[in-house]
């Protein structure tokens, strides 16, 4: 719709220069078309159904604080998550990685960058460097 909009603003604006009108009133127009191709209830429409999406959500147990988030998390397939030290550290630490079929535990804590991966084996996987 934007594109269609854009293409028929430029058209006017144009076809205004060909017929000889002046500058400031092409200007007016191609503002006026532009601004009437967004309906007058885009917003409510937008709100309404982020509103529908976060009751979709509810239902499911993920509770959304903000309406923003909504399609964001509607569209996520997989959420990770690890309550330990989240919400008094304000950190999450991962400790197991499951990459094609393959399983690896992961050590270091929080921000630090002394971890490594590692495979069940102990052994870090093929191509992974750790920092020395």
């Amino acid at each position: 719709m934007t594109i269609v909009a854009i293409v028929v603003v430029g058209v006017v604006f144009l076809l205004g220069l060909f017929r000889g009108q002046p500058l400031s009133e092409l200007l007016i127009t191609a503002v006026s078309l532009a601004v009437a191709t967004i309906p007058e209830g885009l917003a409510a429409v937008v709100a309404f159904t982020l509103a529908m999406g976060a009751s979709r959500l509810a239902r499911r147990g993920a509770i959304i604080k903000q309406l923003s988030a909504v399609e964001t998390l509607g569209s996520t397939t997989h959420i990770s998550k690890d309550k330990t030290g989240t919400l008094t550290l304000n950190e999450m630490t991962v400790r197991r990685l499951l990459v094609a079929g393959r399983s690896f535990r992961v050590t270091g804590n929080g921000y630090s960058t002394d971890g490594k991966i590692l495979s069940s084996d102990g052994d870090p996987p093929p191509g992974v460097l750790h920092p020395v």
